[in-house]
């Protein structure tokens, strides 16, 4: 247990490491959102490995498949990674949960920036 009024700071000791630091609450199971599976596969598009950062994205995906963030999460993924018809059927999924919440973010994130003159991104809009 930790106070609420620490800070700590975490530091790899090797090049290539990954620090992955979860705070919570007490007495409650960490419960992701989705940002820790964005991370990971981020970093593995990074550094060219595009099916594990996939399989992280797909995994996340299968293990929230009503909550839009993960669609969208991963729509930006596919994006980033280069895979425009993979992030358009994971935008649409994102949008179809939510398209109230997933429309502010389709104006506004860069992560999309190399969809935007497709014709499918306007119909996002719509």
């Amino acid at each position: 247990f930790v106070p609420a009024e620490v800070f700590r700071t975490a530091v790899a000791a090797e090049d290539g490491t990954i620090v992955f630091v979860v705070g919570g609450w007490i007495g409650e199971a960490f419960n992701p959102a989705g940002w820790d599976s964005f991370a990971l596969a981020e970093r593995h598009r990074q550094e060219g490995r595009l099916d594990e950062g996939r399989a992280a994205m797909e995994q996340l995906v299968a293990q929230q498949p009503d909550y839009w963030a993960a669609s969208y999460n991963a729509g930006c993924w596919e994006a980033l990674a280069g895979d425009s018809d993979r992030a358009f059927t994971h935008l649409r999924r994102a949008k179809e949960l939510n398209a109230k919440a997933s429309a502010d973010f389709f104006r506004e994130d860069r992560h999309l920036d190399s969809l935007r003159n497709d014709t499918r991104f306007q119909e996002l809009l719509a």
